[in-house]
């Protein structure tokens, strides 16, 4: 089985070779303390770092969620996104600094790697921890971190845009002028990886933003994909009515695995799915599958309804996987086909004054 897989799967990216062990430190961690000199002995410092292949609202679950546990530990939580790289890592400085991490965000803490790593007490994290199962493996009794309104006040709280962030976001502004419906149109690879959601079909997003756009009475819609054929179905369906960023789109192949179409790709690809949905958390509505970027935007957002369309999840073969989704979409629900089940929320709009 080795043998085939070797020969037939092909991975979602192609990672660039950068240093797998920095420090000398074990491949596989799940916590290692380290002395690097004597600076700073009254202080603990948390190392949060994340595994190389995961995609950026992973990577940023993951920082949160070890962000919180530093701060129970008693510790200090700064992101090393520059020893240990990532898939949004350029192999030259980008926006003044080589860490991944302050591409986008201001470092959580007031210490920089340089000082950090000249001190004396210093924990590495364990990279592989899944955001999913944070409450099994760091329970808390009081409250689920990843729902709702304790992930929004989180993220206020320790995630602070770069300049460089900000001035893209402006860029959009006009687009919230009027209702507009947001939607997330995920596809291409995750629809082959081992136990990922499936996505919504093409009939499934057209049958709800119909419904959507009647029933709310919508005025725009907002598309965020990076399969440029959805975005052309899209266009061609609702014309005018569709808005989009200047987001990079490309059909049927994955953008990571593109040999450097532009300048700064690797970075541009993180920046882009930040503004996206940091732009969907303000739109009217949502219509969605699930992602962690939707699942972003929904927590972040003060949505008037949500619509998630939820197809179940793929199988953990590997083999299996990557045929799955081509197979149930043409099945009936009943006979092993998507599960084609909406969750929608409405919030109630206040009234506006009058006087």
């Amino acid at each position: 089985m080795g043998l085939v897989r070797r020969i037939f799967y092909k991975p979602h990216f192609v990672l660039d070779k950068f240093e797998k062990n920095p420090f000398g430190l074990k491949q596989q961690l799940n916590g290692y303390l380290r002395n690097f000199g004597e600076k700073n002995p009254d202080k603990f410092f948390y190392v949060i770092w994340c595994v190389s292949g995961a995609g950026f609202f992973a990577n940023l679950n993951r920082v949160l969620a070890h962000i919180k546990i530093a701060y129970r530990l008693n510790m200090i939580p700064v992101v090393d996104f520059e020893n240990f790289k990532n898939i949004y890592s350029e192999k030259e400085p980008t926006n003044g600094t080589s860490n991944a991490w302050e591409y986008y965000f201001k470092q959580i803490s007031p210490y920089d790697l340089k000082e950090v790593y000249q001190s004396k007490r210093v924990f590495f994290c364990d990279g592989w921890v899944v955001p999913a199962a944070i409450g099994e493996q760091f329970p808390d009794s009081n409250e689920n971190f990843f729902n709702g309104a304790s992930y929004k006040k989180f993220c206020e709280e320790h995630l602070q845009f770069q300049e460089a962030v900000k001035n893209e976001l402006k860029k959009y502004d006009h687009f919230f002028e009027q209702r507009i419906l947001g939607i997330h149109f995920r596809g291409k690879e995750f629809n082959l990886a081992q136990l990922h959601p499936f996505c919504p079909t093409v009939e499934q997003m057209f049958r709800y933003t119909d419904e959507i756009l009647e029933k709310y009475k919508i005025e725009k819609i907002f598309m965020v994909t990076e399969e440029k054929d959805y975005l052309d179905l899209f266009i061609k369906k609702y014309g005018k009515r569709v808005l989009y960023s200047s987001a990079l789109r490309v059909p049927k192949i994955n953008a990571y695995n593109l040999i450097n179409p532009r300048p700064h790709h690797r970075y541009s690809l993180g920046m882009e799915a930040l503004v996206d949905a940091t732009l969907l958390a303000k739109c009217t509505g949502m219509l969605c599958g699930h992602s962690n970027l939707s699942g972003h935007s929904l927590k972040m957002g003060e949505h008037e309804f949500t619509y998630v369309i939820n197809n179940g999840i793929n199988h953990k073969k590997w083999y299996v996987a990557r045929f799955a989704f081509n197979i149930k979409k043409y099945l009936p629900a009943k006979w092993g086909g998507l599960l084609d089940e909406v969750t929608i929320k409405e919030r109630p709009v206040t009234p506006a004054l009058t006087h």
